[in-house]
């Protein structure tokens, strides 16, 4: 099966599993994958180079086909050396049946001496040893269980954060240049206090040189949640075969699917530092990569993530032979520079904040003394409201460590140019003694329940950093987290508090050609999510934030907005437009709302609104769901309200302390036949899946452009009215042809995450066309009727069968 280019793709990946007992036979790992290779190559085991498979018209290696590996090396046949690659097969699930060496805490004394002991006569128990089983419920299997138990695993292994870090530092969770901290002695550099685990994790460690071709394949073995596959660093086509799909950083995932990532292994400056790989394996230098199969608080409290480790070409690593289109030598090329000489340079600087401080004099907490600041979601009635948050912001905007008035309290949004050459000085400005520290966050379940560390509960990371996705960026140096062993002495890509960290990104790909040199080619990438160092208890406190690249030397203006977050418009009915970049005496003004003049086309201009939707901010009343540090949740539509009919949850009339009764949500506003584009980005989360649209408008998935370097028209795309699996660290763009539809329309046009359920929490709101229609109150069915004293607003909808494939945030215990 060839594609476009007569190259053969193959079938790709084949995906099998257990269909007599569905629940309970996947749970306990019986599923499985066929990988079809290229007509007539052969394979072999990448650390000894032993054949492993024939072609066809050569005899097997042995009578049953095997051997067989998660790991090979693809040779091609005769005359297409040159696309010969490295494979790594993946397949990961939840509902992992597992068991503890130790008993569970909230299980009592363990009724067996360990947890290997021979399964109970009684069938119905399921388990062999309840007391040190991981999330196992009350009841035994069921023919097709839907109730999450378990944990979850990648080709059966998994690294639970947990009792990675102890109650250490939770940025470092991902460093293996970490160890446990002695029970006496001084504690040495980078310990890590009652942690259990250290160096590598056990996961799966995909093991590569700088430059050579990679094919993953990932499958989903089972059960039942969706997952955001991430790899930072590298990037890859949305779909192999086809140049104009989008690159990508992250892929949804769901049951029995199997997608594909091709690439080439980044180069990094790692083999120019003189430093041998810590691991032992190559007398020079190397470089690692995240990968987690789930990037999300379920995910990575599960220990669903592990390492690509990229090696100097320069030395011939142990147990990992070269493939014959990447030879190794002391003659490769290693030079490394991110940005080409004469880039377009753009520098931000950013300062990592507390609410508590910055926000003191904007929003402070009532009744606080000294002042306290906090970040307010919405301020109707009895306000919802983030006091212990944090926030990235630029520093030019804060003013003796407070935030200047009128600049927007929002997360973090850049904007950069395909091509550009970003400077990022992060500053941390997080003192020790924040109210944010004073938090004991648990895991997500059941490593909540497990006995020893977790218990505890953790506070956020004192550590701050900012990862990007799809970006160029050198390894060793501006990950932006402490990955692998790319740090041996902390916070080497993180800062303390009162220090500044410079990361180097580059808007575009690096690639090297096969005499060495190393090619730039600007790609503009759309959105993109910037991810801090923690992501387990930094990001659900708010810290977190978006970047779009724009097209190669396009310029912008941001909004100016009222009060209530709304355009405002001058007497001609024009939008009023002012700079986005600091410094600058303008106030009320978004930045999330902005008009772009695309560079590469200077007549030509779109509307553009940055989305980042969340479902794990750690809210006041326990609300999680939000927009922008915006929510309009239900229970704030009805209160005081005797109308309890959902379907006038949207009405504007519903509302009648307020004369427009609009959602606190971001207003977007075009004018009818507008060329708009939102910038959508989830910020890590829960890792339940949203579907999200905007309603009267459809948009190409794939809007991409001379292989995939620009945004654009294209007519082989499949068209959308709605984007499903959008869920934690997921990046998409929506380009609208024409704001108001096709007949152009003026109107409120509803843009939400679709399930009832989920938009009932707040993450909705209202993209506004032209001039809409005003509709007497008098003539409403949504008309707000005077509720008897009694009543109260509506509760959260709660629905045990529904509830059940949503992930809830994590939550937090007593204080210390």
């Amino acid at each position: 099966l060839v594609d476009n280019s007569n190259v053969d793709r193959t079938m790709r990946t084949v995906f099998t599993h257990d269909h007599f007992g569905p629940s309970t036979h996947q749970q306990a790992g019986l599923y499985a994958g066929l990988l079809i290779e290229p007509m007539g190559s052969s394979w072999r085991d990448s650390e000894t180079g032993a054949p492993m498979g024939r072609p066809t018209t050569q005899p097997p290696v042995r009578p049953d086909g095997g051997p067989t590996s998660w790991k090979a090396d693809i040779l091609a046949k005769q005359g297409y050396e040159d696309v010969s690659y490295r494979e790594f097969a993946l397949e990961f699930q939840d509902f992992q049946l597992a068991y503890m060496t130790e008993p569970r805490g909230d299980r009592g004394p363990p009724k067996f001496p360990d947890a290997t002991s021979e399964p109970d006569p009684n069938p119905s128990k399921g388990y062999i040893n309840f007391a040190y089983s991981i999330g196992a419920p009350l009841s035994g299997p069921t023919l097709v269980s839907t109730a999450s138990v378990g944990s979850q695993s990648v080709n059966y292994l998994n690294e639970p954060v947990p009792y990675r870090i102890g109650t250490g530092d939770p940025s470092e969770a991902f460093n293996s240049a970490v160890v446990p901290c002695p029970t006496n002695g001084p504690p040495p550099e980078n310990c890590q206090p009652n942690a259990k685990m250290s160096g590598d994790p056990i996961t799966p460690l995909l093991r590569a040189y700088q430059g050579d071709n990679v094919q993953i394949r990932l499958l989903v073995g089972a059960h039942m949640f969706a997952h955001q596959f991430n790899l930072e660093g590298p990037t890859w086509f949305a779909e192999p075969s086809w140049k104009n799909s989008g690159y990508r950083s992250v892929q949804a995932m769901g049951l029995s699917e199997h997608f594909e990532l091709l690439f080439k292994v980044p180069s990094s400056s790692a083999p120019s530092t003189g430093r041998k790989c810590p691991d032992g394996m190559s007398p020079g230098n190397c470089a690692d990569y995240l990968y987690s199969p789930s990037l999300d608080e379920t995910g990575v409290s599960n220990g669903l993530w592990g390492l690509f480790r990229a090696y100097d070409p320069n030395k011939v690593a142990s147990k990992l032979v070269p493939l014959p289109n990447n030879p190794i030598g002391p003659s490769t090329s290693v030079g490394y520079a991110t940005c080409p000489a004469g880039a377009p340079q753009r520098v931000f600087n950013i300062s990592a904040v507390t609410a508590q401080k910055a926000l003191a004099d904007r929003n402070p907490i009532p009744g606080s003394n000294p002042k306290k600041g906090q970040i307010v979601f919405n301020d109707r009635g009895t306000s919802l409201t983030a006091p212990r948050g944090l926030l990235y912001v630029r520093t030019e905007d804060l003013d003796a460590g407070k935030l200047n008035a009128g600049v927007p309290v929002e997360p973090l949004i850049l904007r950069a140019n395909a091509g550009d050459c970003i400077q990022v000085n992060l500053k941390n400005e997080i003192p020790d003694y924040s109210d944010v520290f004073n938090q004991r966050l648990t895991y997500a379940p059941p490593m909540d329940k497990l006995a020893g560390v977790a218990r505890f509960g953790v506070s956020p990371s004192r550590l701050v950093g900012l990862h990007p996705q799809l970006l160029s960026y050198d390894a060793a140096n501006s990950t932006g987290s402490n990955v692998g062993f790319n740090t041996k002495a902390q916070p080497t890509q993180t800062a303390k508090y009162g220090k500044t960290r410079t990361y180097q990104w580059y808007a575009g790909k690096i690639e090297r050609d096969k005499s060495g040199k190393l090619n730039y080619t600007p790609v503009e990438f759309g959105s993109l999510n910037l991810f801090p160092a923690d992501p387990l208890f930094q990001a659900p406190n708010s810290l977190f934030g978006s970047m779009v690249i724009e097209p190669a030397r396009s310029t912008w203006t941001c909004d100016r907005i009222d009060g209530s977050g709304n355009t405002i418009k001058d007497g001609n009915g024009n939008l009023i437009q002012v700079s986005c970049d600091p410094p600058s005496d303008t106030k009320d003004f978004t930045r999330a709302s902005a008009t772009v003049t695309d560079g590469t086309a200077p007549t030509k201009k779109f509307r553009e609104f940055v989305v980042m939707i969340s479902d794990a901010i750690r809210i006041s009343d326990g609300n999680s769901s939000a927009v922008n540090y915006r929510t309009e949740p239900k229970s704030f539509r009805y209160a005081g309200n005797s109308t309890t009919d959902f379907s006038c949850m949207l009405s504007n009339q519903l509302i009648k302390a307020d004369p427009k009764g609009d959602p606190k949500t971001p207003i977007f506003s075009a004018e009818i036949g507008d060329k708009v584009r939102f910038r959508m980005a989830h910020p890590f989360g829960t890792g339940t899946s949203q579907v999200f649209t905007v309603h009267g408008h459809v948009w190409p998935r794939n809007p991409y452009k001379n292989n995939s370097t620009q945004i654009g028209e294209n007519t082989l795309s499949q068209w959308l009215g709605s984007r499903d699996n959008h869920g934690a660290t997921d990046h998409f763009e929506v380009v609208l042809d024409k704001a108001g539809g096709e007949s152009g329309k003026a109107g409120d046009y509803l843009y939400t995450v679709f399930l009832p359920s989920q938009a009932s929490l707040g993450a909705w709101g209202l993209f506004r066309v032209g001039q809409p229609n005003q509709d007497s109150q008098a003539n409403s069915a949504c008309a707000p009727v005077k509720a008897a004293p009694s009543a109260r607003a509506p509760k959260k909808d709660e629905d045990p069968d529904r509830d059940r494939f949503i992930r809830q945030p994590i939550n937090e215990n007593a204080k210390p």
